[in-house]
């Protein structure tokens, strides 16, 4: 059971299995970063548009995705940012679920763990929660409007950006924790 267990983490890239020596937590890097987000970019993209190619919305998914909206704001002007997380993850989910693609949906699923996993680790990169409604603000005026280049390009930049402050942050934890004195910790084994 615990092998199961600790082969579904490293599945969803949690954990690293090393034959002999044991699973540890895999390690973060910007790079790790940039290539979830970047994919987040171009998935979530390509589900918005087979959404919008299937025709208009459903005027109760827009107000599902306003309803997310809503949360965001909330969250934000509360600076809960463990909801924050949760409803900005939510709104995106509500999109992909439009895609009708189940595949594409599960891929999604587990980049939004891996994202999760490396916002808690650099203590939600610095991000201004404001600009988070704004920017979630224009994903939904895109996909109101029907645009669908509009909308996949609005969700590709806005992924692109968020990949840029994530990695920007983590260069800088990294920069600091070399130039502290500490000592190199070891890898964190799970069982």
């Amino acid at each position: 059971t615990i092998r199961v267990a600790l082969r579904a983490l490293a599945d969803l890239g949690l954990v690293e299995i090393i034959p002999h020596r044991g699973a540890f937590v895999s390690a973060l890097t910007p790079r790790n970063a940039w290539e979830i987000f970047s994919l987040r970019a171009v998935l979530e993209s390509f589900a918005a548009r087979l959404a919008l190619e299937a025709g208009p919305l459903p005027d109760e998914v827009v107000a599902g995705l306003e309803r997310h909206l809503g949360r965001i704001a909330g969250t934000a002007e509360d600076s809960d940012p463990m909801e924050l997380i949760e409803a900005v993850m939510d709104f995106h989910m509500a999109i992909a679920l439009q895609s009708r693609h189940d595949l594409l949906v599960s891929q999604l699923e587990t980049l939004q763990t891996q994202t999760r996993r490396l916002i808690f680790y650099t203590k939600l990169f610095q991000s201004d929660p404001l600009s988070e409604v704004e920017s979630h603000r224009a994903v939904l005026e895109a996909l109101r409007a029907g645009d669908v280049a509009e909308t996949e390009r609005v969700i590709f930049d806005h992924h692109m950006q968020s990949a840029d402050r994530l990695v920007r942050r983590m260069e800088d934890l990294d920069a600091r924790r070399r130039a502290a004195p500490a000592e190199s910790p070891d890898p964190v084994e799970v069982a």
